[in-house]
């Protein structure tokens, strides 16, 4: 069905009528992209209005209109903004955290601080128990401030605002959540979640290169503490609603898709407008909800151990999110909306985005999660804009949630991973097998991909030692 070109070892296209879908993988993972729907979705795309670029990257695999893995660039004044181009959980994202003692210290008193992160950290699809309860005022004004709402609230320093995306918080022009967005966002601020969502303590097991990871705050001797969540119900009925008004606006404007997932209305439109800015008061929400977390788990453990907090936030990075970028396509500036759906920013050295970071100098980390029982990345970008400043976020699914439980449901997933010296506790022995490394791509290839590529280059590599799920 596809006529797909081998550029390179670890590059491919797929001509179409309106622009090429470039593809990051290699012949192994190219043959598991193949196995969805992903490419279909993928050429579907570029019949949408104002295409300018369609990416799959290394960890590409089907999801909810566009694929999970994928970038789309489409033209400001004549393209299109898509609730499925974004996602469900906008703006769910990683946050790296360097804690400042002996990593032997965290291993010694494993056990201890994974039922104690356990106990205290609130997680599940639906959570009536939050860090930060809110009222309606106060959820607004979370919307509008981000992480400086939590920092202004005793969760973290102002410090911290200099290593997170957009230094935490998106300038909003008006105020368009919906009033279920508002009721589901009161009792979840400060919550994990569920599904991929997790929280983490790593050891730094490789550096690939000292001075840029010296730069980040990461170490040797150095836990990490990782934590992979989003905008929590909030931004997941922000999604419903504004695809069921989408759908009902494209109705009357008769308007077609190649896909009803792909609904998605002109960016001039002001329902259009209206989501860009409530997807961005989710987005906001998000920062707050990782800010409170990441810093209510160093207390815990930090309690523990019984020594003053102490640590380093490397950085806080997002996926699942549409943005207005300008960028240089075939030799021409342009004003761009850009849809990251599992995918996230990749900002080089001297960037201009990155003006107001502490990583201006040498480039902003770039986090990629494997799985509950595999490596973790950190990066940094190279110098390019191949890719729209964009990089895959994690290692990427091979089975769908339902085909993993099916396929591993004799597995014992907290004792396979006890055996290689990983701690593991979740709610459910469900959303464990959902979430099993097996359901996974291989992250080293699909870093490896990434790397030969020309895409970033490797700074760090991470190995778990304990790891809670929602």
């Amino acid at each position: 069905m596809f006529n797909i070109e081998k550029v390179t070892d670890y590059f491919y296209k797929i001509k179409t009528n309106t622009v090429d879908i470039e593809i990051y993988a290699n012949k192994t993972i190219l043959k598991k992209i193949e196995e969805d729907d992903t490419l279909k979705q993928a050429l579907d795309i570029t019949k949408l209005p104002g295409i300018k670029k369609v990416l799959l990257m290394s960890d590409a695999h089907q999801g909810y209109g566009f694929p999970i893995g994928s970038v789309a660039a489409f033209d400001y004044e004549e393209g299109i903004i898509s609730p499925g181009g974004v996602g469900y959980d906008i703006n769910c994202g990683v946050r790296a955290i360097s804690l400042n003692v002996d990593v032997e210290e965290v291993q010694k008193n494993a056990e201890r601080i994974l039922y104690g992160l356990y106990a205290q950290i609130p997680k599940g699809a639906v959570s009536d128990k939050a860090i930060y309860y809110l009222n309606e005022k106060k959820l607004r004004q979370v919307t509008f401030e981000g992480a400086e709402f939590a920092i202004k609230n005793g969760f973290g320093e102002k410090l911290d605002l200099q290593a997170i995306e957009d230094n935490g918080r998106i300038e909003i022009n008006n105020d368009c959540l919906t009033n279920d967005a508002v009721e589901r966002g009161k009792t979840e601020l400060g919550s994990l979640g569920s599904g991929n969502h997790f929280l983490e303590i790593d050891k730094v097991e490789e550096i690939f290169d000292k001075k840029i990871a010296s730069a980040f705050g990461i170490y040797q001797n150095y836990p990490i503490l990782l934590l992979h969540t989003g905008s929590r119900g909030l931004g997941h009925q922000i999604a419903i609603d504004y695809l069921r008004l989408f759908k009902e606006s494209a109705n009357q404007k008769k308007l077609s898709f190649p896909n009803k997932e792909l609904t998605s209305l002109p960016f001039s439109d002001k329902l259009a407008k209206d989501y860009f800015e409530a997807a961005n008061q989710a987005a906001n929400y998000a920062f707050a909800n990782r800010q409170i977390l990441g810093f209510k788990a160093l207390q815990i453990i930090f309690e523990i151990l019984k020594k003053p907090i102490n640590y380093t936030l490397i950085y806080d990075i997002v996926h699942n999110i549409a943005k207005i970028e300008q960028h240089n396509i075939n030799g021409k500036n342009q004003k761009l909306i850009i849809h990251r759906k599992g995918a996230t920013r990749a900002f080089y050295a001297k960037h201009s985005a990155l003006k107001n970071s502490r990583y201006f100098e040498i480039g902003h980390p770039i986090l990629i999660p494997g799985t509950m029982g595999s490596n973790s990345y950190i990066l940094v970008a190279n110098e390019s804009d191949q890719t729209l400043n964009s990089i895959c976020h994690g290692a990427g699914r091979i089975l769908g949630r339902r085909q993993a439980i099916k396929t591993l449901k004799n597995q014992d997933l907290i004792a396979q991973l006890k055996q290689k010296g990983i701690l593991l506790l979740g709610d459910s022995k469900k959303g464990l097998l959902e979430e099993a490394p097996l359901a996974y791509k291989d992250i080293d290839v699909v870093i490896d991909i990434t790397v030969k590529a020309n895409i970033a280059k490797k700074v760090a590599k991470l190995k778990p030692i304990l790891v809670i799920k929602g």
